[in-house]
């Protein structure tokens, strides 16, 4: 029965320490593909089409990512 326990509270904190790292890799990736975009001076209707959205807020997606720490 501990060893239930203790499994049960491990299974959290390995999701957590993942999802951290996915995060992490998302933000560097996010930010070399911005920074690209920008260095290509893509059209900002081009990068609205690709993310399925409208041309503000592409352009707040790409800033986030180009101002992220």
């Amino acid at each position: 029965m501990l060893k239930a326990l203790g499994a049960a509270h491990e299974e959290p904190l390995v999701a957590l320490k993942a999802l951290a790292d996915l995060r992490h890799v998302i933000a560097q990736t996010g930010q070399d593909a911005a920074y690209e975009i920008a260095d290509r001076d893509a059209p900002i209707e081009q990068v609205a089409t690709a993310l399925g959205t409208s041309t503000a807020a592409a352009r707040t997606y790409l800033n986030d990512y180009l101002h992220c720490p």
